[in-house]
């Protein structure tokens, strides 16, 4: 009965690498690269440029980056691309949720009690202004596609200190950023190993 109330151990990160929700990832907050530089460094690792297919990772990274000094306030390049008609991520050729792009996260020791909304421009509101609006003008992440501004073909994750929000932004691929790598979590792929070679023994 006591082993079914044993938390699952995850495999430590790789050295270097922090511990972000569900994966591990390698911030680069002191060299700044151009993409293919930095995609090159992340495979160095055993490791890719940083791609969030789900909104989830896109939050927990984004509050860890405005929650440390060291890496708060700087621009990020991400494992997206832009071939010509779609942003992809490069190493999982899935698309990127542009969606993501409305997504803000407040620092975690923000003294504001107020329930806050996104409006489409991506500003954060209180209550009270929201109550000024005319909600018929109102539109949620959940009916509205922004399209990732920019030019540039290569994804980068730009600050906007005067909101205090990540978004994505299409960067010139020549540009020099710093940059995040990402490498899978192994313990699932770990287990199932292991599980097979004691099977063998049995046969």
């Amino acid at each position: 009965m006591a082993g079914n109330n044993q938390k699952e151990v995850r495999d430590p990160c790789p050295t270097n690498f922090t511990r972000i929700s569900d994966n591990c990832y390698y911030i680069n907050s002191q060299q700044q690269v151009n993409w293919k530089t930095a995609n090159s460094a992340c495979k160095a690792l055993n490791a890719h440029l940083a791609e969030f297919e789900k909104i989830s990772e896109d939050e927990e990274i984004m509050a860890h980056l405005l929650n440390q000094p060291q890496h708060r306030g700087r621009d990020y390049w991400l494992g997206g691309l832009n071939p010509g008609l779609l942003w992809i991520w490069s190493n999982s050729a899935k698309p990127v949720n542009p969606n993501m792009n409305l997504t803000s996260i407040a620092m975690s020791h923000a003294n504001s009690t107020e329930s806050n909304t996104i409006d489409v421009d991506g500003d954060v509101k209180g209550e009270k202004e929201k109550d000024k609006e005319d909600p018929s003008t109102n539109e949620t992440i959940l009916n509205n596609t922004v399209e990732i501004e920019g030019q540039g073909r290569c994804l980068r994750l730009s600050y906007n200190p005067t909101k205090h929000i990540y978004n994505y932004y299409g960067q010139e691929c020549t540009s020099r950023h710093y940059y995040i790598c990402e490498t899978e979590d192994k313990t699932l792929d770990n287990k199932i190993k292991k599980i097979s070679r004691e099977l063998k023994l049995f046969k």
